[in-house]
């Protein structure tokens, strides 16, 4: 089975979740859920956009991240995690492997030459 991840802004973000965890009703106002950067959150009914609602949030870097490493992005287009921010080491499994969100660059910004 393929995982199928989306978008759903809340709590001020947008983030990434795999669809295959929810129930087949999906998401609705109200109702957590996890998401790829480990969180669980909470849309209000002004997060959906078919409901009258803005997405004018920011996109959650580790949502983004797990997503491009999910999708197979090139190296150079998955931009380093910020310097503060939840824990990672992430690890989302899936009957086709596993999505896990991690920074393993360890180099320095200013050996940019």
């Amino acid at each position: 089975m393929a995982v199928r991840l989306r978008w759903q802004q809340a709590e001020n973000q947008r983030h990434a979740y795999d669809t295959a965890t929810l129930s087949k009703s999906g998401l609705r106002p109200g109702m957590p859920f996890q998401t790829l950067c480990e969180r669980t959150v909470t849309p209000t009914q002004d997060d959906f956009t078919e409901l009258g609602g803005l997405w004018l949030a920011e996109t959650c870097p580790y949502c983004d991240r797990a997503w491009r490493l999910h999708a197979g992005f090139p190296a150079d287009e998955i931009p380093p995690l910020p310097q503060k921010g939840p824990p990672m080491g992430v690890s989302r499994g899936t009957d086709n492997g596993q999505v896990v969100v991690t920074d393993d660059t360890n180099a320095d910004p200013s050996d940019d030459d």
